[in-house]
């Protein structure tokens, strides 16, 4: 059979794929890194009684860099959800920034969530969306559907519904 450890970290893993039902992710920052690392120490106990490596209390410590990234747009009239267009301009990844979780090299640009899809980098077109702002090849338009999650804080230049 599984030592306790064993279904503790099966547990937590499940957890950690489906944090808050889907709406929240874990931040990218150094705190948030390390707090993880903190949270899923290697050792786990081989039994309910086992605190010799590593305290329980440290397990939660992964709510620390949980962030939540959830767009729902609503109806004022009924106040029920509804879907929405979203265009989105984003801040483009260098080659040594971290991406984001479930994000690949291949789609360094493009947010893990099926309603988004990439529509390029701004260009010309930037000066017209956002007044007083220059064309920049650091960013990139994204067009996606809501109820969404939202690229990181840092990366999002502007939302437009």
């Amino acid at each position: 059979g599984l030592s306790h450890g064993a279904h503790m970290a099966i547990g937590m893993a499940i957890g950690f794929l489906f944090l808050g039902g889907g709406t929240r992710t874990f931040a990218t920052d150094n705190g948030s890194v390390a707090a993880l690392l903190i949270a899923t120490y290697p050792r786990f106990p081989q039994n309910t009684g086992d605190q010799r490596c590593h305290l329980q209390a440290f397990r939660h410590l992964y709510a620390l860099a949980a962030r939540s990234r959830l767009l729902q747009t609503v109806d004022a009239a009924t106040q029920r959800p509804v879907y929405a267009p979203l265009e989105l301009t984003v801040k483009k990844l260098t080659a040594g920034a971290r991406l984001s979780p479930g994000q690949t090299t291949q789609s360094c640009g493009e947010n893990a969530d099926p309603n988004v899809s990439a529509a390029g980098t701004n260009s010309d077109k930037n000066s017209e969306k956002n007044p007083g702002a220059e064309p920049t090849d650091e960013t990139e338009t994204i067009h996606a559907t809501a109820p969404c999650l939202l690229p990181e804080e840092d990366r999002l230049v502007r939302l437009r519904v």
